[in-house]
Parts: structure tokens; sequence; C-alpha cells
């Protein structure tokens, strides 16, 4: 990370401080974050599309409403980080760390979760369609009116996650993008019902 986004990141922080009355709001497209240390950093509505924040640790960093279309999270820590009403649709954070992650009504339309570790993480309304969550750990998860139609879901853990029976699903696929297994109706009530109570 260059010392140029460094100085607006701290410009971001006072324009957040301020309420926007000093400082500059962040807004980069494409922006390279690879491998950086921004614990705690302050990233309230940065407008960020397609940013790499790829393998970078960012606990308890605070992306409340920032948009984050299409970046990249791999592999990166993001424990504890707010991540409420921010706009991820179609990002991309396999195997990234997002324990105890607050994402209430937070956007993943279409965002790659696979392998992600998400356990009692807050999801509670966030928008999971046709969000690939292959793999994922979701152990504890609140998923309490959270929107999953079409969500891959093979292989995910979802033991004591909560509020699955509110979840906005018609069906989710258990089988791959190209070649879905649909899980509808009763049977779908019954798979969520299974996963959530295994020990």
């Amino acid at each position: 990370m260059d010392k140029g986004i460094a100085t607006r990141l701290a410009l971001h922080k006072t324009w957040v401080d301020s309420m926007g009355s000093r400082g500059a709001l962040l807004s980069l497209e494409d922006a390279d974050f690879t491998q950086a240390n921004l614990p705690g950093q302050v990233l309230t509505s940065a407008e960020l599309p397609g940013a790499l924040f790829t393998e970078s640790t960012l606990t308890e960093a605070d992306f409340f409403g920032a948009i984050l279309a299409s970046a990249s999270f791999d592999r990166a820590d993001l424990s504890g980080a707010m991540l409420g009403k921010a706009n991820l649709d179609q990002a991309s954070l396999r195997k990234a760390v997002l324990k105890k992650a607050q994402a209430l009504k937070a956007s993943f339309y279409e965002a790659d979760l696979e392998g992600a570790d998400l356990t009692g993480a807050d999801l509670r309304r966030a928008y999971l369609v046709e969000a690939n969550l292959e793999s994922c750990i979701l152990r504890g998860v609140q998923l309490d009116e959270a929107s999953l139609h079409g969500a891959r879901v093979r292989g995910a853990d979802l033991r004591g996650a909560l509020g699955l029976s509110s979840i906005h699903a018609t069906w989710l696929n258990l089988g791959s993008r190209e070649a879905p297994v649909r899980l509808e109706g009763a049977a779908l009530k019954q798979w969520l019902a299974e996963q959530s109570s295994e020990p």
C-alpha cells in the first residue's frame, strides 16, 4: 500500500469523524490493499468497488455502508468487522475469516464466499441471493430474515445457526453453478432443520 492511499485513509477517517465537514470521502476504483495491515480501520461509507484486500488484516474494521462491489477479500481476516448495509455484490471472499462480523442488511448478491469462516456472524436481513456459500462455516450465524434464494450451500456447516425458519428462500442449490441441484418446498424446510440441529 503506497503513501498516497495511506494519506487518503487518514483523510477519510477525518471525514467520518467530522460528519463530512473536514477531510475527504475515500472514493477509489480497483485500489490495491493486498496484504495490508488495517485492523480497526475506519472505512464507513467508503466507495471502493473492485478493491483488492486479498490476505489483508481487517479485524474490527468499519465498512458500514461501504461500496465494495466486486472487491476481493480472499483469505483476508475480517473478524469482528462492521459490514452493516455494505454492498459486497459479486465480491470474492473465498476462505476469508469473518468470525463475529456484523453484517446486518449487508448485500452479498452473487458473492463468492466459498470456504469462508463466518462463525457467530450477524447476517440478519442480509441479501445472499445466488451467493456461493459452498463449504462455508456458518456455525452460530444469525440469519433471521436473510434472503438466500438460489444460494449454493453444498458442504456448508450450519450447526447452531439461528433464524433459519425465517429466511427468505424459495430454493437453495446443493449442486454447483453449472449443475444446480434444487432444494425447495418441504424438503428445503426439513434440510434446514436438520442442518442447524446437527451436533
